[in-house]
């Protein structure tokens, strides 16, 4: 919401981007709670003689995926304060949950009913699916259709064009429909636009031009000799816009002036190098170099034949420990090859829906002054760098030599230190499927390719029905990143700043805490579910069949593999850093377990990875409750009832041993599991047992208890919440409505607590 909202402000202040005169004196970009301090023009009438009709007023939120509004929202939402001369425009951005855009409904029928207009109809996008579908065709009309309304200029045209656009948008994502529908049947209906004969051979095409007319050829049996490849129009694609700030090359002599000059302005910023070991200001942009402890499977998985790339990985690190705190790097040779062992190892599982999952829980040290404690709920951000053949790849891409090329991301601002050219492409943008998957991207790579290659790149991105197939196959199903496409279009070439423009930045992967500092002060212990998978072999073609692996997760299983084998691995041994940094859970809803959680009745719902942060509640409470004995303090009147679900109780009862020593030792009073293939005929899952427990768990629930939902927000999460309304409608003598309104109030009380995905 706050990247949309910085969006729209660009084009507020990029006239050029606008057909009408500029119908503002100022632009201001806030959180929704802090509207009555920087919109204090909103309470006032308009000069009289002010061009404007109304007070032009954009809203952009997102819902959380309990149906609240987000944490910067909180103070807005009950109020929705508004005078007769606002005009409004929403866009919502939501996922499948109870209330789906839940927010931007509610506040676009309160502002209405306090006498604001719309200039547009709420426009609603969904996460879950995708954003750009809806977002992108939002940002192309959504200011000029303000100012226009604002300033009474063609209302009715516009309303009348508007209609035409959804009309027009309609009959495109029908279109795409039938397209999905016709794959399955080897038919794919005509393109929008039109096909025009062959002008390259065979022998001068690229792999992506090829690999596109072989797979639309034998969808449409089409003549080969017609060039199937349609030419796309500017309107079937996405608005191409930059998504990051400029960036410049620049000579090394030039960076040190630069720096220089920074440090006489005193506006330098400490670099991870020169910063002091004050760890208590650990974040993003200056992650702690954490060294691996420990490692192993919280799943059945077999490690024959993964000796020898860990003893590699075991040997290339082993010698050069260094100082706390600074980077050891394992050589991308090692960690290619250990990479590519572990998918060969794993590839003849990765069909089998219940072998083919890896869950792996490794150990990372803490700075040894404690500066960096983290507790029970929080999770740890980790930064992983891109693959080193992917940043290769991407160099090589470069229309000019990078010897001694130093970037500097904003030009403008001498405060910004500057970097080299491999370290932004290692660490600072992302280069992966995640960001290839964009069509804003693919439609923006285009522009920097040549000939077929950049035609093929506009029908990806587009909307057309024979662009959507291709997006599908080739995009989507083979997962592609910037190594596939530069090996299938490699007419691409890029600068700094075409780079620094078309890619977003990176984001690091948060993992929930399965520790206690009361156990563990040295070190921290996070859960991760390894990504892998196969892709498809395409027919007739040579594509396809790779086995892909996430990239921070397959970073981290390569960085274990020496402490996953049998062989113990040397207490001295610390293993290579990988960069880490605090990410607590704050706000009126952190995910905590309060100071007397021993007194507390507590209700822990986490299916799958998601019992990972009540792994560390139960170590936590475990150890508050030994520290307790030790001073002769009363026994705690509390219960804990944890409800985990799985597949099989022998490959991925995640902590199984540890729950059993809980339960064993009154830490748990109740440990309920779902496994949900067992039986072929009845899946079951935690809701499913929640609702056989009915009767404790409204008693439960009335009486005050903590509820704590972890894991899968689009199904679990919801589903879950609907079985304990369901409780409470069934044992607890509420009507639906009631129940609904008791389980809000929670949330708002703070009693009812997600940590969901």
């Amino acid at each position: 919401a706050k990247q949309l909202g910085e969006r729209c402000c660009g084009y507020l202040t990029s006239p050029s981007k606008l057909s009408i005169p500029l119908y503002y004196s100022s632009v201001t970009v806030a959180p929704l709670e802090e509207y009555k301090k920087k919109c204090k023009q909103w309470d006032s009438d308009l000069p009289v003689s002010s061009p404007l009709s109304h007070h032009p007023a954009l809203i952009v939120c997102s819902t959380t995926g309990n149906g609240d509004p987000p944490e910067n929202a909180s103070s807005f939402c009950p109020i929705h304060e508004a005078q007769n001369n606002n005009c409004i425009e929403a866009v919502g951005k939501g996922g499948l949950f109870r209330v789906f855009c839940g927010t931007a409904k509610l506040i676009d029928q309160k502002m209405v009913e306090c006498g604001a207009v719309r200039a547009m109809p709420l426009s609603c996008a969904d996460e879950a699916t995708g954003l750009e579908e809806a977002v992108e065709p939002w940002l192309d009309v959504v200011v000029e259709t303000i100012g226009r309304f604002v300033l009474n200029i063609g209302v009715d045209e516009e309303e009348e064009q508007g209609r035409n656009e959804e009309k027009k948008s309609d009959e495109i994502t029908e279109k795409s429909q039938e397209v999905l529908k016709n794959v399955a049947n080897k038919s794919l209906p005509a393109s929008t636009a039109p096909a025009t004969s062959v002008s390259s051979p065979p022998s001068s095409l690229s792999p992506g031009v090829v690999l596109a007319r072989s797979l639309l050829s034998d969808f449409c049996d089409v003549d080969q000799t017609v060039e199937i490849i349609p030419d796309i129009p500017d309107d079937l694609l996405p608005t191409i816009t930059s998504v990051s700030s400029a960036a410049i090359l620049i000579n090394t002599v030039e960076a040190l002036k630069r720096k220089e000059q920074s440090y006489a302005d005193g506006n330098h910023v400490e670099t991870n190098s020169e910063a002091s070991n004050d760890a208590s200001h650990y974040h993003y942009g200056r992650p702690f170099h954490s060294s691996v402890l420990d490692a192993r499977y919280l799943t059945s998985t077999s490690t024959a034949g993964l000796e020898d790339s860990a003893s590699a990985v075991f040997e290339a690190t082993k010698h050069d420990q260094g100082k706390e705190g600074n980077e050891v790097l394992l050589p991308s040779s090692t960690a290619a090859s250990a990479a590519s062992s572990l998918s060969a190892v794993h590839s003849h599982i990765l069909d089998d829906p219940i072998r083919s999952r890896r869950v792996l829980e490794i150990s990372l040290s803490l700075p040894t002054d404690f500066s960096m404690e983290v507790q029970p709920g929080d999770a740890i951000g980790v930064s992983v760098p891109n693959r080193p053949e992917v940043v290769n790849v991407a160099l090589s891409a470069m229309s000019s030599s990078t010897n001694d090329a130093v970037v500097l991301l904003d030009p403008s601002d001498s405060s910004i230190d500057t970097m080299s050219l491999h370290k932004l492409l290692e660490y600072h943008l992302d280069l992966t499927h995640g960001s290839i998957k964009h069509k804003r991207v693919l439609a923006s790579l285009a522009c920097l390719a040549t000939s077929l290659d950049a035609k093929v790149l506009r029908l990806l991105a587009s909307k057309d029905p024979a662009g959507e197939f291709l997006y599908q196959r080739l995009v989507i199903e083979q997962a592609w990143d910037v190594v596939d496409l530069l090996a299938n279009f490699p007419s691409i070439t890029w600068d700094v700043s075409s780079l620094v423009a078309v890619f977003p930045k990176a984001v690091p992967r948060y993992y929930s805490v399965t520790s206690s500092p009361l156990v563990t002060p040295d070190r921290v212990t996070v859960a991760a579910s390894i990504v892998d998978f196969k892709t498809e072999i395409l027919t007739g073609t040579q594509a396809g069949g790779m086995v892909r692996r996430g990239l921070a997760t397959g970073r981290l299983e390569v960085l274990a593999l020496p402490f996953l084998m049998e062989k113990e691995v040397p207490a001295s041994y610390c293993g290579p850093t990988i960069r880490i940094f605090p990410q607590a859970t704050e706000g009126e809803q952190e995910f905590h377990l309060p100071s007397d959680a021993s007194e507390r009745n507590l209700i822990l719902v986490g299916p799958g990875t998601g019992v990972a942060p009540f792994v560390g509640f139960l170590r936590h409470l475990r150890a508050s409750r030994k520290l307790a004995d030790a001073q002769n303090a009363p026994a705690p009147n509390g219960s804990v009832d944890l409800y985990f679900g799985c597949r099989s109780p022998t490959h991925d009862w995640l902590y199984r041993q540890e729950m059993e020593e809980f339960k064993a030792d009154g830490t748990l009073t109740r440990l309920r599991t779902a496994f949900s293939r067992t039986n072929p005929d009845h899946k079951e899952y935690v809701q499913h047992l929640i609702a056989q427990d009915g009767e404790r768990i409204a008693s439960l629930l009335t009486k005050g208890a903590l509820v704590y939902i972890c894991g899968d927000g689009n199904h679990m999460a919801r589903d879950v919440q609907s079985c304990l309304t369901g409780c409470l409608v069934e044992h607890g003598a509420m009507t639906e409505e009631v129940a609904i309104e008791y389980i809000t109030k929670m949330k708002h009380n703070g009693t009812f607590l997600l940590d969901i995905w």
